[in-house]
């Protein structure tokens, strides 16, 4: 007989201790067995939480009071994440509670979503300052007001702000925007993207207009004079989505950024990592997981030509694809920068070269960086049809991540290492990288 599960009702008050965090802005506790998500806890919490939400298996509700405070909860660094700050979701917790629970939920998605049951130990690779290390960030403009901040989490209302402590120094000089000294009145920006190369001093400002009218000078003449300001583009926004590519309005086309000794050329459209410190942590890993003396290594989501840049000295010959004909293009042109002869590139899908071109070429390693949503799985079919001895999986979500690698297992390869990197800190987000091996080996 299942167990009888006491299910409460929205706008019930409850009390209840917090068991864990989850992979999400939320503890979890339960209420006579039904699983309940609250804001704003973390494990060892007792509240009072009002319910909003009632599911078939779970419900969410609101932090009202902490009754009986956790260890593990503490002061947060940031003013406005009192005030609802949407950008980090953990400021309440310690840093080295957050690094446990990151492990925890890792191990949990490879278990549940993986299937998987020999998971090796997960190395953890913390920060040794988990604040200022931002180096991109997106303000929203308040309705009514130059002012820029934030979304209150779970909304579109924007919570005003005078400095994010989780971003770069060079961040927090736009601190005019902020404070809405910039734009007029009239303007009709609506959203803005910094982006900050402290290495060379070099800030990438993208603005995100309401209407499609000509910038007011003004805009581009107030934005141009604030600190490193070395490239502004300008794009036009209709219902949540561009339209069309982000034109130049001022300065440079590209920032430059050096991780590892490998300068890359940056565009306003390119994936780059928003932690440099995190990033090296994960470069170390990828060319420790692959070792030297790569014959073939196939990067299969290259983007700027990050990894296939880094592994070029470890191996005979490396290529890296892309679906993205810009972030292609300035890989290429990153490889030439650096003296990267042994380094090519494809605008292509990861499942038609793997499946069909590189299907009997030997290939040594396959490289995996994809977004959120995970692999496709025909790049998934693809890479296990090219066989290739090792897959190195980078994951920016553990529960695609262990999605992807139950088919790789299924597959014939063996998990064999595991790193979780914490280049969000003050977030619940992290960073995994994987090594498989295939089992004949």
């Amino acid at each position: 007989m299942p167990i009888s599960q006491s299910v409460p009702d929205v706008g019930q008050q409850i009390e209840m201790e917090i068991k864990s965090l989850s992979y999400s802005p939320r503890g979890v506790g339960d209420v006579d067995g039904f699983v309940v998500f609250v804001d704003d806890t973390v494990a060892g919490d007792t509240v009072l939480a009002r319910v909003t939400q009632v599911k078939k298996n779970y419900a969410v509700a609101d932090l009202v009071e902490v009754i009986s405070a956790s260890p593990h909860r503490c002061q947060p660094p940031c003013a406005h994440f009192v005030e609802g700050c949407g950008g980090c979701q953990w400021q309440h917790i310690t840093y080295e509670y957050q690094l446990q629970s990151k492990e925890a939920i890792v191990r949990q998605a490879l278990k549940r979503i993986g299937k998987l049951e020999d998971i090796p130990e997960i190395e953890i690779r913390g920060m040794e300052t988990p604040l200022h290390y931002r180096n991109k960030l997106t303000l929203f403009r308040e309705k009514g007001s130059g002012v820029f901040g934030p979304l209150r989490l779970g909304t579109h209302a924007v919570v005003p702000i005078s400095e994010c402590p989780v971003s770069t120094p060079m961040i927090n000089a736009m601190s005019p925007i902020f404070a809405g000294k910039v734009f007029s009145a009239g303007s009709k920006i609506s959203k803005i993207n910094i982006r900050s190369s402290d290495k060379y001093g070099q800030i990438m400002l993208l603005c995100v207009y309401e209407e499609d009218v000509p910038v007011a000078a003004a805009d581009i003449d107030r934005l141009s004079e604030l600190p490193g300001v070395a490239s502004i583009f300008r794009c036009v926004e209709s219902r949540g989505k561009l339209l069309g590519k982000f034109a130049l309005e001022y300065g440079e086309p590209v920032i430059r950024e050096e991780v590892r000794g490998i300068e890359y050329k940056i565009g306003p459209e390119c994936f780059f990592q928003v932690n440099i410190s995190g990033l090296e942590e994960i470069i170390d890993l990828v060319r420790e997981f692959a070792g030297a003396d790569n014959n073939l290594v196939v990067d299969a989501h290259c983007g700027v030509g990050m990894f296939t840049l880094q592994v070029a000295d470890i191996s005979s010959a490396v290529l890296g694809i892309d679906i993205s004909p810009p972030a292609v293009k300035l890989a290429q042109s990153n490889a030439k920068d650096n003296g990267i002869a042994n380094a090519l590139f494809n605008t292509n899908r990861a499942c038609y070269l793997l499946g069909e071109q590189l299907r009997h070429a030997g290939v040594d390693l396959v490289i995996l960086d994809p977004p959120r949503q995970g692999c496709e799985k025909a790049d998934l079919r693809g890479l296990i049809s090219a066989q290739p001895e090792k897959v190195i999986y980078v994951s920016c979500n553990p529960t695609t991540m262990a999605r992807d690698l139950h088919e790789l297992v299924n597959a014939g390869y063996e998990l064999l290492r595991l790193a979780m990197v914490d280049m969000f800190p003050m977030t619940y987000h992290l960073e995994v990288v994987a090594l498989c091996a295939r089992e004949n080996n």
